[in-house]
């Protein structure tokens, strides 16, 4: 592996298929010495509480993709409430939506 990787916290991050979840895989990201990522890009609001009320339970690290910026208030409400999240990768169409975080 690359010297300058073992730096970095999470030297790799991996993330599942959209619309496939996964928390096992995430759990052994985590353990082989990444971070695991889950896709929510395609979830209604019901499937990601319940990812994320789950993902909460691995008592892991993790990650979450969002399908953009535009994500409804309780979609942030839930990721603000969660203990173990490590961050969140959106998709934006141009810079000038980064500051709406």
């Amino acid at each position: 592996m690359n010297p300058i990787l073992y730096q970095s916290k999470y030297p790799f991050i991996a993330y599942t298929p959209p619309s496939f979840r996964d928390l096992e895989y995430v759990k052994q990201i985590f353990l082989a010495g990444g971070i695991g990522v889950q896709d929510t890009t395609f979830f209604d609001s019901v499937e990601f509480k319940e990812t994320l009320t789950l993902l909460e339970k691995l008592n892991v690290p993790y990650g979450v993709r969002l399908a953009s910026l535009a994500e409804n208030a309780q979609t942030w409400e839930l990721l603000a409430e969660s203990k173990n999240i490590s961050f969140v990768i959106v998709s934006a169409d141009h810079a000038r939506h980064i500051p709406a975080l």
